[in-house]
């Protein structure tokens, strides 16, 4: 980039330049005519000695010729005649100076364009330098703003975490106050409830199992009369809503299986059971009698008997029924002894 000084210099030696040509075109006249001048005084002095006669004394001959004003001004005009067509170059000479001044005059214009355009360059680059300056600044102010923010939250994630590690012990420990609420609650419920207990006994010493037959061993079936007892053993008087009673001949204990009870064979009749001896309910026990029907001939298999009572009482969920569970068995050759009650706790569940 040429600055403003530079361009001054330049023009400067420029001028200097076409000041000394001009000057040396000014000098050429005035050499050219002295030239002429003592040119002219040899040829007046030649033209003297050729002019005097062979008879004259050498001595007269070997004197100065000098040559007078006129004629020496009359021969400068004559060989300046003759030498004007050799000056014309000079006036080439002079128009192509003038075109240097006239181009170097340009190029100094359009220099100082330039220099002017490269100003504004630099200055729009200054300024783009100074607003990238200051963003870099805002960037590092704000990303210190943001390590500030980051730092908060962060220590508010703690803080939370902290504040979570409380709420999830206060939440445990409500939950577990809640259990043991619940729990007492269910104890208090438990303890004055209605508890129905169910026992299955024989119908009469004898005639207990009775076999039918057709002759076919796949049409055999083995009647079973039993007795079935619900006796409330709870604090509250309780109303007995349905009893089924299933009589099975099994190899062993499986489960309880209602899905083959008949709709038919399920007693539905509401019993009201009151406790024991309360005055205003006396009756705290139900007898049911039933002969069931058992497929097969039991041989060395047991006869099992099971079934469910439900019922509800004054602590029942609404559109709930409480149910006991119960299971007996017995062998061929053991119906005179009182019927086992089965183990599993499947025979035995109580809600």
């Amino acid at each position: 980039m040429i600055s403003r000084v530079a361009a001054s210099k330049y023009m400067r030696v420029l001028l200097v330049f076409l000041l000394t040509l001009f000057s040396a075109n000014a000098a050429m006249p005035k050499s050219l005519a002295a030239q002429t001048m003592q040119k002219a005084q040899s040829n007046s002095a030649q033209a003297q000695v050729s002019k005097t006669p062979d008879n004259k004394d050498i001595s007269e001959q070997s004197q100065p010729v000098v040559a007078t004003e006129s004629n020496t001004t009359a021969n400068y005009y004559e060989y300046q005649d003759k030498d004007k067509g050799e000056s014309k170059p000079d006036w080439w000479l002079a128009i192509f100076t003038f075109a240097l001044v006239v181009v170097g005059i340009l190029q100094w214009l359009v220099l100082l364009k330039h220099e002017t355009w490269m100003q504004k360059n630099v200055e729009m680059v200054t300024k783009v330098a100074n607003a990238a300056d200051a963003n870099a600044k805002a960037i590092a102010a704000q990303s210190g703003i943001m390590q500030g923010q980051i730092e908060a939250i962060e220590s508010q994630n703690r803080t939370m975490q902290e504040s979570v590690t409380v709420a999830r012990d206060a939440a445990q420990a409500a939950r577990d106050n809640a259990s043991a609420a619940k729990a007492s609650a269910d104890a208090l419920v438990n303890s004055e409830r209605a508890w129905i207990m169910v026992t299955v006994e024989w119908v009469q010493p004898s005639g207990r199992l009775v076999y039918t037959s057709s002759g076919d061993l796949s049409n055999t079936q083995t009647q079973v009369l039993v007795n079935l007892v619900c006796v409330n053993r709870g604090k509250s008087p309780a109303w007995i809503v349905e009893r089924s009673i299933k009589a099975e001949i099994s190899d062993g204990f499986y489960g309880p299986d209602l899905s083959t009870v008949n709709d038919s064979e399920i007693d539905r009749q509401l019993i009201l059971l009151g406790t024991f001896g309360a005055p205003e309910i006396r009756v705290d026990r139900t007898d049911l009698p039933r002969r069931l029907h058992a497929p097969g001939a039991p041989g060395n298999k047991y006869i099992l008997v099971y079934g469910v009572v439900k019922y509800r009482d004054a602590f029942t969920p609404k559109g709930e029924l409480r149910e006991t569970w119960f299971g007996y068995y017995t062998l061929e050759g053991s119906q005179k002894d009182p019927l086992a009650r089965i183990s599993q706790s499947e025979y035995n569940n109580y809600t």
